[in-house]
């Protein structure tokens, strides 16, 4: 039954299948961003008082700026077509290339990302579980960029994950080493 499942989820796909999906999604979002130019640009023009924020600007107290929201737009398009034309689609990183020559690793790694995904409400939980999920999750994004050479910045800088720590507590110690270095 395991053999089954894994060979109608593992089949294999042609290099050359992958390229014409890749082609068909980027001349689709091409096409999409173009032919609704005028909506998607539309968003400059917002006065506050029209402005309700959801979904992924909900902490906004305003529309972006008119030259914001205009030139991603503008440059939506040639990043759509760069993606379709398969603009630099070769480059990967080097581990992560070896690592398929070993596929027993992928399954480790897919339920480790599960956990890491699906653990982070047992987060706020428990302090302990709080330190362990974070350092799980920094590590997860540090192996996301070895592995596949994809750059999240914000939470490789650990920035994000800060929230679950009390910094409160390095004060005094900073005070001190103000206090050394002749600060006030």
């Amino acid at each position: 039954m395991k053999e089954r499942l894994l060979a109608l989820w593992y089949v294999p796909a042609p290099a050359a299948r992958l390229a014409l999906l890749r082609i068909a999604v980027g001349c689709f979002s091409t096409f999409y961003i173009i032919t609704r130019l005028r909506p998607l640009s539309s968003v400059a023009s917002l006065q506050d008082w029209e402005f309700a924020p959801v979904g992924l600007v909900w902490f906004l107290a305003r529309p972006l700026p008119s030259t914001v929201v205009l030139g991603s737009v503008v440059v939506a398009i040639p990043l759509a077509i760069a993606f379709g034309l398969g603009f630099r689609y070769r480059e990967a990183s080097d581990i992560g290339v070896s690592m398929v020559r070993h596929p027993a690793l992928f399954a480790p790694l897919a339920v480790l990302t599960l956990f890491i995904e699906l653990g982070a409400p047992l987060a706020l939980a428990h302090r302990r579980v709080a330190l362990a999920w974070t350092l799980g999750a920094w590590a997860f994004h540090i192996g996301v960029l070895v592995t596949m050479g994809i750059t999240f910045a914000y939470p490789l800088s650990f920035v994000p994950f800060l929230a679950f720590f009390r910094l409160e507590r390095a004060l005094p110690a900073l005070r001190a080493l103000r206090r050394l270095r002749g600060g006030t």
